[in-house]
């Protein structure tokens, strides 16, 4: 019997799926069942903003805060200049301009801040986890996504600066990266409302005959289509310029459904029986797929580039995890392993 994770295996499982695949019908395939993966995710990413507690939250409102910004500092501090150095040095994707090395080198360290609510919620539902700790990882997991959002969007303006000689950095682009980021932000709260609002009413149909299971899947894979939906219905209603800049984050959106519907409209029970019968075969679909989706080939390409990315970030992890948990007044036992429950990247990074 393995002492592995169950996510690990199945993502083992979807790797190795390509060996019996003929590669002709890989993307076509990955292609067909991607709304059903947007479905599952939806799921698992309302079951991790069920899980956060109202009351835990504020208690440990100081460790999250301070777990955060640590977190946040070091990725920037440690991945960009790591990454820039392999670019520069290296040259793995051939030669390329300085300006250009800083701005990817800046997006990477960017995006190295975000986590995994998928696998976060995987770990936390196979080990029945609860408890002081779990609430702060979880917390720090929704935190983190509101500021990766904040941080790439400042990115991309700040790629543009570099990159156009006859960009300068002035009020207006101040204000204009404030707008997107508050409008993309808002934008998703406001989706992750009306998402508990119609979990709300989901559960109340009738127990059975899969129709809540259903239904929830159903409202999942929804959310992920939310920004396509705004945009085709602003396209036909106001001008196309704002329909070009609207951006959804559904996982954000679930998040906050997720801790809405059970915080603030008391379906803690109910939705926790749902996700009872629901998690299972959605973790299982989203990891084996997600396994599935990963190229080989690529990955052996950019192996000095990937093993760089995960050793900063690793490293990245220890010490803000370790300072943070300082700062905030966090156990011996969260400074020295916390940093484990924060390896795990996907969600809002892809």
């Amino acid at each position: 019997m393995t002492h592995l994770p169950v996510i690990t295996i199945y993502l083992a499982a979807g790797l190795l799926s390509q060996l019996f695949m003929p590669g002709s019908l890989h993307k076509p395939l990955h292609d067909l069942l991607q709304p059903v993966h947007d479905a599952a995710l939806g799921c698992i990413t309302l079951a991790a903003g069920g899980e956060l507690v109202l009351e835990q939250l504020r208690a440990n409102a100081r460790a999250i805060s301070c777990i955060t910004l640590w977190l946040s500092l070091s990725s920037l501090l440690l991945v960009f200049p790591a990454t820039l150095f392999v670019l520069v040095r290296f040259q793995p994707l051939g030669p390329t301009p300085l300006s250009l090395s800083i701005v990817m080198a800046m997006c990477a360290a960017v995006v190295s801040i975000a986590r995994s609510p998928s696998s976060a919620i995987a770990v936390v539902a196979e080990q029945r986890a609860d408890g002081p700790f779990t609430q702060t990882v979880l917390g720090v997991t929704m935190v983190t996504d509101v500021v990766v959002v904040v941080l790439f969007t400042a990115a991309i303006e700040l790629a543009d600066l570099v990159l156009s000689p006859a960009s300068r950095l002035d009020l207006s682009l101040v204000i204009g990266f404030s707008n997107r980021a508050l409008l993309r932000i808002g934008l998703s709260m406001a989706c992750g409302f009306w998402v508990a609002m119609v979990a709300y009413l989901l559960l109340k149909l009738p127990r059975g005959y899969g129709l809540q299971e259903a239904a929830l899947l159903l409202l999942g894979g929804l959310t992920f289509s939310m920004e396509g939906l705004l945009r085709v219905l602003l396209q036909h209603t106001v001008e196309t310029n704002l329909s070009e800049s609207v951006r959804l984050e559904p996982m954000l959106s679930c998040i906050v459904a997720g801790f809405l519907l059970c915080n603030v409209l008391g379906q803690r029970g109910p939705f926790s029986a749902l996700l009872h019968t629901v998690m299972t075969p959605a973790l299982c679909f989203f990891f084996v797929t997600t396994g599935s989706s990963m190229q080989i080939a690529v990955i052996r390409h950019s192996l000095p580039m990937t093993l760089t990315l995960c050793g900063a970030r690793t490293a990245a992890l220890w010490c803000g995890s370790f300072f943070g948990s300082l700062c905030g007044g966090a156990s011996r036992e969260s400074r020295t392993l916390g940093w484990l429950a924060y390896m795990t990247q996907a969600g809002v990074s892809l």
